[in-house]
């Protein structure tokens, strides 16, 4: 696979712009961390230079325990729980552990490129599945029936970008297939602690607490505290392949730091700050979504995440376009709207960002009556 890292092309993009551009793509809104949380970095600088003891490692898995059970009514015990320096750390370590080169892979489209990236680089055979708007973005893996030794399901739910969730639904229907074909289950989960519609959901939500099946998922709090390189994260499944993951990190990174282990700790134990950040997170999109309405695009029910998806007008400022490319590159190059292409088969969106700045949104605002998009698109 040689096409670019697409978020690696757009940064790159946005740069060369110089900041005139109104990023609705990556997001140039930073949240603030606590005060009481950076005077506590402030005051141990020292913590960086010093490698994670084993309580900092302890303590950081009972948290995560905590977070589990607070956050999506999951029960498990401390030995599940694996901390990674990174989100993608973390998807690495998995696919080392669990594919084979010439393994079956399936992935779902549009979701987070990376883990078909890495399985692929893993010499896997990668298939995928699209997620349909017109059945809430769930996965169907009827099609994949008639397949055999698919080794890996991987899911990205909450998915990026659709912002669906993973419903009880989905949930069984892919153990179920998992089952059948002796599958590992893999969901992506970053952004579980932003469902803004009932109680979040994953994986290990009743499903595996009967122990059936394998399942490992991927939590990160990336997207909730701006800790940049001291924001960790963990992996957490059933025990097989969780100890596999756990004995290959030992030789796969260097010990992550005292204080990288003791600030996602902290984020971790920090229920009332995660539901002010998912507050303001939901304010954020529901003026996004306001904005899109009025401009005549239609987005898609946000039920979490930080996104709004569009699906492409036919024509924008009365141009034709037919990807998603083009359009994002019309929005760029004469409107100054900077927005995430997402071309799948069958189907283009436009992923814009929350991570708005108000200046931004007037921008995005102003345009109303120059985009002229099609009525009943």
């Amino acid at each position: 696979m040689t096409a670019r890292y697409p978020f690696a092309v757009i940064k790159e993009k946005l740069h060369a712009r110089r900041g005139e551009i109104a990023d609705f793509a990556i997001g140039r809104r930073k949240l603030p961390l606590d005060d009481d949380f950076v005077q506590w970095i402030h005051l141990n600088p020292g913590l960086a230079l010093q490698p994670a003891s084993p309580d900092d490692v302890a303590a950081f898995r009972e948290e995560a325990v905590g977070f589990l059970k607070t956050e999506y009514d999951s029960e498990v015990s401390h030995e599940q729980i694996v901390p990674v320096p990174s989100g993608r750390a973390g998807m690495s370590a998995f696919v080392a552990c669990a594919i084979e080169p010439g393994a079956a892979v399936v992935v779902t489209e549009p979701g987070y490129p990376a883990f078909a990236r890495m399985a692929a680089h893993r010499h896997a055979d990668v298939i995928s599945i699209n997620l349909d708007p017109g059945h809430d973005f769930a996965p169907d893996t009827g099609p994949l029936d008639a397949l055999k030794d698919i080794s890996v399901v991987a899911l990205n739910y909450p998915n990026n970008p659709t912002a669906a969730v993973l419903t009880d639904e989905t949930r069984s229907s892919v153990a179920d297939f998992a089952g059948r074909h002796h599958s590992i289950v893999f969901n992506d989960a970053v952004y579980g602690p932003l469902t803004y519609e009932g109680h979040a959901a994953c994986l290990l939500t009743g499903t595996t607490a009967a122990g059936n099946g394998r399942f490992v998922e991927l939590h990160s709090l990336t997207k909730l505290y701006p800790l940049g390189p001291q924001s960790g994260s963990f992996l957490v499944g059933t025990p097989d392949p969780v100890r596999s993951i756990a004995t290959y990190s030992e030789f796969a990174w260097a010990p992550m730091s005292a204080l990288q282990i003791r600030a996602t700790t902290r984020s971790l134990s920090d229920v009332v700050g995660r539901r002010s950040i998912r507050d303001f997170y939901a304010s954020q999109i529901a003026r996004l979504r306001r904005t899109l309405l009025e401009l005549g695009f239609h987005p898609y029910p946000t039920p979490s995440g930080i996104y709004a998806l569009c699906r492409v007008p036919p024509t924008i400022g009365g141009q034709r376009v037919g990807s998603a490319e083009e359009a994002a590159s019309i929005l760029m190059d004469e409107y100054d709207i900077a927005v995430m292409p997402w071309d799948v088969p069958e189907h283009s969106y436009l992923r814009f960002c929350s991570m708005y700045r108000d200046e931004d949104l007037e921008k995005l605002a102003a345009l109303k009556g120059r985009l002229l998009l099609p009525a009943g698109d």
